[in-house]
């Protein structure tokens, strides 16, 4: 029995497998193939019947790779502009826009939907960038019906929004809000189609519907509402709660359905019903989630998700935390064994919602409010998601009367938090681009500001110097939330200073850096059978390099990151914080099912992808 002759010059002809082994479908040839011709040093990786498989980073592919690589045998592109955009939808900075990837050539990709989903001001010229870089439905913003033309071939158009307000609903049918027994027992879907509220559907167009107007009161707190029937039986009791968690599954599947007789034919709903967090996680660092005690998903999103025809989660981070990616990937497996847990005709494909700024997690301020993520974390979430068994991604974002290509304007404003803008007016704190030395007030050696760190405003005179203070944010999540007048202060002119400085919309380039590593593979990572990994949660919680896995047929495509190569350190819970930069291993054992068969990986800042194959 041969070993696959792992020359990819030699794949040309053919991947030769031993008997009775599943054999590689003409389409995973070709990619093979177009891989070798545009990356010739790049290789596939035979692995060993037993025993240890070392590999290092000069057998992975990075997007270091592809840079000024033709991508895409039949690239899109935009047709003739038949007019500027308004001056308030542009940024007219080019090549030097933060969002372009450097050196990426335009691609699509043709086996997942990936959709861009950026409003506000000044993004049009990023919309063109991102649908010739790997997107292909486009929320169009201000768009003309002429411009729309401009777009590639192929180019779909996505209707958000909610078209029915429940509040309104509820007053003007005499239902007291909250009360989504009343819901369940009321014919308000005839009320709802008779009123004809949905958009009416359009042509190469998708629907997706954001309901977030109301949440479900957990059991528990439902069992202490005055109109809770406490005094009925235990029969009457479930009997009501059923009827209570059906009316709020309703507040989903009846505004699907009337999208659906609008003429919409690919619907979704934002976000999904299901509890898995990040402290719960934190918090149960071993535990495998039952779904079936998830009482979101058993009592809600069972009823909600065979409704629509795609899903919509919302992936979201929260803090400044070298954590983000692994929650993101553990987060997204908890999602996929929810689905798995339906019978298979009522199974939905899954888009998940990244946004490439932190939440913030909470109605209090932290200086890390809606910062870019690192252009590394994008770049593994985007590339990651593809890995999971989803049918695509969803990068949303939202720049207002803003403008996000450039560094936060330094200026007093309200400070904005996860639950919307305090009272109190502040200086702004804006994430460092560009690392640079400064001499503090009073100090007789300059400091380093490194990428990432964080300037926090504290003044700006009349001739425009700048005075500010440092957050230094290696590490993850620095336990200085607020400022610290002790801190030292620097000055610099305001003009020097902005072009240190970190544009929010930097952080669309590494997902699109992330789309175009999967590129290369998509067939691959589209059609084969993603290897869940079981130790997800762990890995999130314990801050630990992270591996993704896809199998089809004799192929398997890994791919590695190490989030703490990036942040700096490692959690406090390890001992020996690598340098930075420096790999870390990752060790498979039991590699693929086979007993005694190890794989050691090395995971650092860049996304590595691995092809190996079988004898």
């Amino acid at each position: 029995m041969k070993h696959l002759a792992i020359c990819l010059a030699v794949l040309a002809a053919a991947l030769p497998a031993r008997a009775g082994a599943p054999d590689l479908p003409p389409q995973a040839r070709a990619e093979l193939r177009r891989l070798q011709a545009v990356c010739p040093r790049f290789r596939v990786v035979p692995l060993p019947r037993a025993g240890e498989l070392a590999l290092d980073t000069r057998q992975s592919l990075t997007v270091e790779d592809l840079r000024g690589v033709r991508l895409d045998d039949a690239p899109p592109r935009m047709s003739a502009a038949p007019s500027a955009y308004e001056p308030n939808m542009r940024d007219d900075l080019g090549a030097g826009a933060p969002y372009v990837a450097r050196g990426i050539a335009p691609f699509r990709l043709k086996h997942f939907t990936c959709e861009f989903s950026y409003g506000g001001w000044r993004n049009h010229q990023m919309f063109e960038y991102a649908l010739t870089h790997g997107f292909s439905v486009l929320a169009p913003y201000q768009l003309s019906h002429e411009r729309k033309q401009r777009f590639p071939p192929g180019t779909v158009w996505l209707q958000w929004g909610c078209f029915l307000q429940w509040k309104d609903f509820f007053r003007k049918h005499d239902i007291p809000w909250g009360r989504w027994d009343r819901l369940a027992e009321s014919d308000a879907l005839a009320k709802i189609l008779e009123s004809n509220p949905a958009w009416k559907a359009q042509s190469n167009a998708i629907c997706m519907i954001d309901i977030e107007q109301a949440s479900a009161l957990p059991p528990g707190e439902l069992r202490k509402q005055a109109w809770y029937p406490n005094d009925a039986s235990e029969e009457a009791r479930q009997t009501f709660e059923r009827t209570y968690y059906l009316g709020f599954a309703r507040h989903h599947t009846f505004l699907v359905e009337a999208a659906r007789r609008a003429g919409w034919t690919s619907i979704g709903v934002y976000p999904q019903l299901f509890q898995r967090g990040w402290w719960e996680m934190i918090n149960n660092p071993v535990e495998e989630k039952d779904p079936a005690r998830d009482w979101q998903w058993s009592m809600l999103g069972i009823h909600t998700a065979p409704a629509q025809d795609v899903l919509y989660p919302d992936n979201y981070v929260f803090y400044w935390d070298a954590r983000n990616v692994g929650y993101v990937l553990a987060h997204q497996d908890y999602l996929h064994r929810c689905v798995n847990t339906l019978r298979a005709e009522n199974r939905r494909p899954i888009r998940p919602y990244l946004w490439p700024l932190l939440h913030g997690g909470s109605a209090d301020y932290h200086w890390w409010n809606q910062m870019p993520l690192p252009v590394e974390d994008q770049r593994a979430l985007f590339l990651f998601s593809l890995f999971l068994g989803n049918d695509g991604v969803v990068l949303w974002n939202w720049s207002g009367t803003g403008n996000h290509h450039r560094p936060r304007p330094l200026v007093r404003a309200k400070a904005s938090t996860a639950h919307g803008a305090t009272g109190a007016e502040q200086w702004p704190e804006i994430m460092v681009g560009r690392e640079f030395s400064l001499r503090a007030r009073g100090a007789s050696r300059p400091t380093l500001f490194k990428r990432y760190d964080v300037v926090a405003v504290t003044e700006i005179d009349e001739r425009g110097q700048v005075s500010f203070q440092r957050f230094a944010t290696a590490g993850g999540n620095p336990n200085r939330h607020k400022r610290d007048p002790e801190q030292p202060v620097f000055t610099m002119p305001k003009d020097r200073l902005e072009p240190l400085l970190r544009a929010e919309s930097e952080a669309v380039a590494g997902a699109i850096e992330g789309l175009a590593l999967a590129k290369p593979l998509e067939y691959i990572l589209r059609h084969g059978e993603p290897r869940r990994d079981p130790r997800a949660v762990e890995r999130f919680v314990k801050g630990m390099p992270l591996v993704r896995h896809v199998k089809l047929g004799p192929l398997h495509v890994l791919a590695t990151y190490d989030p703490n190569a990036v942040y700096g350190t490692r959690p406090k819970d390890e001992k020996t914080p690598p340098p930075n930069g420096r790999p870390r291993e990752i060790v498979l054992e039991n590699f693929d099912g086979v007993a005694g068969r190890a794989l050691r990986l090395p995971a650092d800042a860049q996304t590595r992808v691995f092809v190996l194959g079988e004898p």
